[in-house]
């Protein structure tokens, strides 16, 4: 049975929780999400999921595969300049995912692991790995814009071909799809319906890593090295005035979940600290807006998990009720109300706004491929090639 941590909408301005994602089909595999298929080896596609907890598809590649390949695809068309003329991707977000994916592969091989680097379309690297080791699915988590939609579809058709199955996992949210109290298609196009709506949900476990990860499969494969700036496109002069540019917002951050945690840390740490000086000098200054700001790079890569920051502030909360010795206090501390710090609150209602962007991001996304298919708007009836099968995480 699926643990569940405690309402947060009920403390949160009547707090109102996420719609309900319907499932995708996926190609070629019909059962449950993370049973094996065949028993054969398999890969792990990391993308906007870079860390190592809380992570649904390596759990259930873990209990699914006899061994298992973790690999990262640079995709050419996330680079360059967009029709507009704009960077898709800056060189300040090229360097965070570097240290980000640098981070990662040390944590792979610190558990026996590592992580396979390529640079392709997805859609070409994947099946040519999956025939060169023999595998039988592909695990990954799910985007929600059209672009991502597209590569998944592309991705799925091409498996299909080579004789496996991918299998996308809902992630990336505090709130998962299958427990939102609506379809993704009915979903309520503003923010404060979409709170009312989601009011008395409940947040799900962050899913535990694996006690051992699967090895590597026997098949020998080069991991291959991380691309330079340089390779990744970014010319000698725009390296160089970023080099200069100390005072760049971003130029000072740096990728990993490693990272991530360590700055959730210091916050719990120092909120801990104001909770001790309100309690004795009635101060009530809030970290958390600041907070917000700051850790929102390592959300949007993947590298912390916003259950997991969800969990760790409302144990913080309560730890801070129980020092107290006022049960009450945590709606407060939840709320911001004149009697608790808004910060907690003020993040919270962060993490909840910017589910429903995420949210409203793929209802959009996929009514809009039904629409050009010609048929119904339901996640649940969008073709497997073009919204491969999702196995709610």
């Amino acid at each position: 049975m699926q643990v569940l941590l405690p309402s947060l909408a009920t403390c949160l301005l009547t707090a109102a929780l996420i719609p309900q994602l319907p499932k995708r089909v996926t190609g070629g595999n019909s059962g449950p999400p993370g049973m094996p298929a065949g028993r054969k080896p398999a890969l792990l596609w990391f993308r906007n999921d870079l860390r190592l907890h809380d992570h649904e598809p390596l759990a259930a590649a873990c209990a699914g595969a006899t061994s298992l390949l973790p690999v990262y695809v640079f995709d050419p068309r996330e680079f360059g300049k967009s029709p507009n003329g704009f960077d898709k991707t800056g060189p300040y977000r090229a360097k965070f995912v570097l240290e980000a994916l640098g981070d990662l592969r040390a944590k792979l091989r610190a558990a026996g692991s590592d992580l396979l680097v390529r640079t392709g379309k997805p859609e070409d690297v994947l099946p040519e790995l999956v025939r060169s080791i023999g595998a039988g699915s592909v695990y990954c988590h799910g985007e929600v814009t059209a672009e991502d939609a597209k590569v998944e579809g592309a991705v799925s058709k091409a498996l299909d071909k080579a004789g496996a199955a991918l299998k996308v996992f809902w992630g990336g949210t505090l709130f998962h799809v299958d427990d939102l109290p609506f379809k993704l298609a009915t979903m309520p196009p503003n923010y404060s319906d979409f709170r009312q709506a989601l009011s008395g949900r409940d947040v799900r476990q962050p899913v535990e890593p694996p006690a051992q990860l699967k090895g590597l499969p026997a098949a020998s494969v080069c991991p291959g090295e991380l691309p330079t700036l340089r390779q990744l496109g970014f010319d000698a002069a725009t390296l160089s005035r970023c080099a200069g540019d100390k005072d760049a917002a971003g130029a000072h951050l740096r990728g990993g979940e490693t990272e991530a945690l360590q700055r959730l840390s210091e916050f719990v740490a120092r909120f801990r600290g104001q909770q001790q000086q309100h309690q004795q000098h009635g101060n009530q200054e809030a970290a958390a807006p600041n907070f917000c700001c700051k850790i929102s790079p390592w959300l949007a890569l993947g590298c912390l998990s916003p259950r997991q920051l969800y969990v760790q502030l409302q144990q913080t909360a309560g730890a801070a009720v129980a020092s107290a010795k006022q049960p009450a206090l945590l709606p407060v501390l939840l709320c911001g109300t004149a009697d608790g710090p808004a910060g907690m609150q003020w993040l919270l209602f962060e993490l909840l706004w910017r589910d429903f962007f995420r949210f409203i991001t793929k209802k959009y996304t996929v009514t809009g491929m039904a629409q050009r298919l010609g048929t119904s708007s339901s996640i649940k009836e969008v073709p497997a090639t073009a919204a491969p099968a999702m196995a709610m995480a």
